[in-house]
């Protein structure tokens, strides 16, 4: 899926509320400029994440799309600097698999991380890390 599939469908889901298709499709082409995203998993996160019944700000798909850039080396020295994280959200009460650090991190740094981010939310909890 390129980054115009992507507009479409979002576009798509809220035909109730768009009142200006055109407007709105320039809106999430000016949020999402870069063309280093995997739009796939960008609509995974925001079908997992976004509950609510009209379209989302353009700055709220710019912000989601910050954890779906594409990695552009296929180095696997670059790869192994990072680890992969799937986390408990007490938020969403869901686990979400969409996080890296860098190779190093503890799990009580990352929670702290998470606390630090959310900071009224209790119950992070390192599920994976690869």
């Amino acid at each position: 899926m390129d980054k115009f599939d992507f507009i479409d469908r979002i576009i798509a889901l809220y035909p109730h509320t768009i009142k200006d298709r055109d407007a709105q499709y320039d809106t999430y082409k000016r949020a999402l400029k870069t063309d280093n995203i995997d739009y796939e998993k960008l609509m995974d996160i925001f079908s997992c994440e976004y509950k609510e019944t009209y379209p989302p700000p353009a700055a709220y798909l710019r912000e989601l799309s910050l954890k779906c850039y594409k990695n552009k080396t296929n180095d696997k020295e670059e790869q192994k600097k990072w680890l992969n994280v799937k986390v408990y959200n007490p938020i969403l009460k869901t686990i979400t698999n969409t996080d890296r650090f860098p190779i190093g991190t503890s799990k009580e740094q990352m929670i702290k991380t998470y606390k630090k981010m959310f900071p009224n939310t209790n119950g992070w909890q390192i599920v994976e890390v690869s």
